[in-house]
């Protein structure tokens, strides 16, 4: 992969729905395993809007945490 590829990944931010498709999970597991420590917490982006890194969702799927 080319650097400005592997840059441009990790530097996607994706919405709830996004995360929840890959990690094949409900939005009550996601917010329960945010709290819990096994899922990232989400960056603010706006005063009511998150997104997660791509690059932490990957990592959780390289592991096999779901």
């Amino acid at each position: 992969m080319k650097d400005s590829a592997i840059q441009k990944r990790s530097s996607t931010l994706l919405r709830a729905p996004q995360v929840l498709e890959r990690l094949n999970i409900s939005r009550a597991t996601l917010y329960r395993g945010i709290r819990a420590g096994y899922y990232p917490k989400p960056v603010l982006i706006g005063e009511r809007a998150v997104r997660w890194r791509s690059a932490d969702i990957e990592i959780l799927i390289d592991r096999g945490i779901q």
